[in-house]
């Protein structure tokens, strides 16, 4: 189970109601693109939990190797016949997502 708002209220109530971050999630409860660490169980993210407001922000390293990317995308039964090998993905915009492109 991942943490919820209690828990994330505890936690920085436990800190003397500080700003607390909470890194290296179990694997199995994040994203399956989020880079795994060494050991293999958790992944390289965090949280950042604000005192009577919970998570605030999160991040995480992104896994870059496509074959993993793939196996893991797979094991999840993720139907990968879905990418279309775009590798801009300002290429599949309706519109240009920059200044100063767009003309009328």
């Amino acid at each position: 189970m991942d943490l919820q708002s209690e828990h994330e209220k505890y936690l920085c109530q436990y800190f003397d109601n500080k700003p607390v971050f909470v890194l290296n999630y179990p694997a199995q409860l994040k994203a399956f693109y989020m880079k795994n660490n060494p050991d293999g169980k958790t992944v390289a993210g965090f949280d950042l939990l604000f005192p009577e407001i919970g998570e605030l922000i999160g991040g995480s390293v992104r896994e870059n190797n496509y074959q993993f990317l793939i196996a893991k995308a797979r094991k999840i039964g993720l139907d990968i016949n879905n990418l279309h090998g775009t590798e801009n993905i300002r290429d599949t915009a309706a519109f240009p997502l920059y200044p100063k492109h767009l003309e009328f």
